[in-house]
Formats: structure tokens, sequence, C-alpha cells
């Protein structure tokens, strides 16, 4: 791991910006007034990735112009990923960050329901849980390069800790 980056990539076939993505699905975004959420018409793709610098990144593009217009890196404990369950009209999803009260909304575009709750269930996963697998790992293999065995044996309970609460 002679990068030199931070957090060198964790998986194999090391990820980099034109490679596939993590989690993708169709998805339109919504504007927030007031209480009410309404939908942009635009046909969109959420995406999420890790870049080659280890971030995870989400991402909203618009499917006709190809424009990615957020691309927000995604840190450990940041937001979270569900169905907005007072939506009773739509498959309306937030990412709803947990400092401060910034919420983005989308609206499910893929043509059936039967993979709704897999996509929000790997969202989920991918801008929560494994951003801190990730760090943790990443962190663990730079100590190891620099014999720093206080802070490894600090990281490595951390990922200890991590891998036997979420196994995958």
């Amino acid at each position: 791991m002679s990068s030199g980056a931070l957090f060198p990539s964790l998986v194999s076939g090391s990820r980099s910006s034109s490679s596939k993505y993590l989690v993708e699905f169709r998805a339109g975004k919504m504007t927030l007034k007031g209480s009410t959420v309404t939908p942009d018409k635009r046909k969109g793709t959420v995406y999420i990735q890790q870049t080659d610098d280890s971030l995870i990144h989400f991402c909203w593009k618009d499917r006709t112009s190809g424009n990615v217009e957020d691309d927000l890196i995604i840190f450990p404990d940041d937001c979270e990923f569900k169905r907005v369950n007072q939506c009773t009209t739509g498959r309306v999803y937030v990412l709803k960050f947990k400092a401060g009260s910034k919420r983005l909304f989308f609206w499910m575009q893929e043509p059936k329901t039967d993979k709704d709750e897999e996509y929000c269930r790997n969202t989920h996963t991918h801008t929560h849980t494994l951003t801190v697998m990730f760090m943790c790992r990443g962190l663990k293999a730079q100590t190891h390069q620099h014999m720093n065995s206080s802070v490894t044996l600090s990281i490595s309970l951390l990922s200890l800790l991590i891998n036997s609460t979420h196994p995958y």
C-alpha cells in the first residue's frame, strides 16, 4: 500500500471514479417547501461509489443530460437513508443528515417496486456502516506501515467491535 493515500482502497480491484457503483437505482429529486415535497419531473439516477481515495460518495445524476448535480462525500454516522412512510401516494425516500437539518428527498423511478427495500437497505449500509468499516481497516493498514502499536491496538479493537456487530 504505497499509494500514500490516507485510506487506501479496501475493495478488491481498486475502484476508480469510472468503475461500477456500489449501489445504483433510478430516482428523481424532490423539493421541500414547508412540510410538502414536490417532485422534480426529470429522470435521474442515485448512485454510491467509493473513489480511489476510499471516500464514499452519494450522487444524483440527471439521466437525460448526464450531469451530476449532487456529489456528497459521506462520513461515518453522518446520515441515514430511509423511506418516508408518511407519503402514501408515492415511493419517497430521504437522505437525512444527523448534524443540522439538511434533508434530500428522492422519488423512486424504478418501474417495479420489488427491489425498493433492497435499494434502501444497501444505500443505508453503504452511506453509514461501510464507511466506518473502510476507514477502520484503512487506518489499521496505514498504522501497521508506520509501526505505531498503541494506535494499531485501538484500531484493531474498534474494527473487531464493528465486525462483530455488523457481519458482512
